[in-house]
């Protein structure tokens, strides 16, 4: 039985025990487990909150984690407000990116993370770079994060989202001697369909992953709260998106990754 590291509080070390989780798995031996309490991991995460929605009671048991974050870049020079920043809250003329790495470093700061930005920018900026040059910067950021243990996302649905994910496959190929786990992106994985087709998609790609995932308890009021210091971020996702901002409250569920194997980036 795989255990969850859970923060100091009302929760019990074997995951099958766990209440709010309403399923158990048996990892094999052959897949990665997560570390222990107090041992630091690193989150990848596509934008400025994701891997809050998604791993925030994770990188709530493992203080000092890192979480970096692929699309955090500042454009040179903004052009008309984006339809996204305008539900955010945000004016002609605002410096959103930099809004939003305060709110970044602020969520950080309330779940222990420390957090990590490199500067690729989100589509809604400029065109997207390809997975290969992303994974290049991507795995010097996790190299430079020095935690044995990775935990990427799936990628289930938005350009940037697959986009992030492609590129930690491709990491995952390159970069031996990493425990890597896929997380399921809070934001989109209740969308009709969306989650079963990305996890063949990852199957087929190479990667063998268990056959359950393992799951984690309900939000709890630390990850909440640091939800909400997504402050530009929570009205836009309450308008735009299915389930809003709630889907973050919903228990967390990785994925253990096995094999290796795969295409090379060249």
């Amino acid at each position: 039985m795989c255990s969850w590291a859970w923060p100091p509080g009302p929760w019990p070390t074997d995951v099958a025990a766990a209440p709010g989780v309403r399923e158990t798995v048996d990892v094999p031996a052959t897949y990665p487990r997560l570390p222990p309490g107090e041992t630091p991991l690193t989150v990848v995460s596509p934008h400025l909150d994701d891997g809050v929605l998604g791993c925030g009671e994770l990188l709530l048991a493992h203080p000092g984690s890192t979480l970096i974050t692929v699309f955090a870049g500042r454009p040179e020079r903004y052009g008309p407000l984006t339809e996204w920043d305008r539900a955010s809250g945000f004016a002609e003329g605002d410096d959103v990116v930099a809004a939003r790495w305060n709110e970044d470093r602020a969520a950080c700061a309330h779940l222990g993370a420390v957090p990590r930005w490199l500067d690729y920018l989100d589509a809604q900026y400029a065109p997207s770079p390809s997975a290969q040059t992303i994974a290049e910067g991507l795995a010097a950021a996790i190299r430079a994060a020095g935690s044995g243990t990775v935990v990427a996302p799936l990628g289930i649905w938005h350009s940037d989202h697959r986009l992030a994910g492609d590129a930690a496959r491709l990491v995952i190929v390159e970069e031996p001697g990493f425990d890597w786990f896929l997380y399921e992106d809070a934001g989109y994985r209740a969308l009709e369909g969306r989650l079963p087709r990305r996890l063949a998609e990852v199957r087929a790609s190479g990667l063998q992953l268990a056959r359950r995932p393992i799951e984690g308890p309900e939000a709890g009021e630390r990850k909440r709260g640091a939800i909400a210091l997504y402050a530009s971020q929570v009205p836009a996702m309450t308008s735009r998106a299915q389930g809003g901002y709630r889907n973050g409250y919903l228990p967390e569920r990785y994925w253990p990754v096995r094999s290796r194997g795969g295409p090379s980036r060249s």
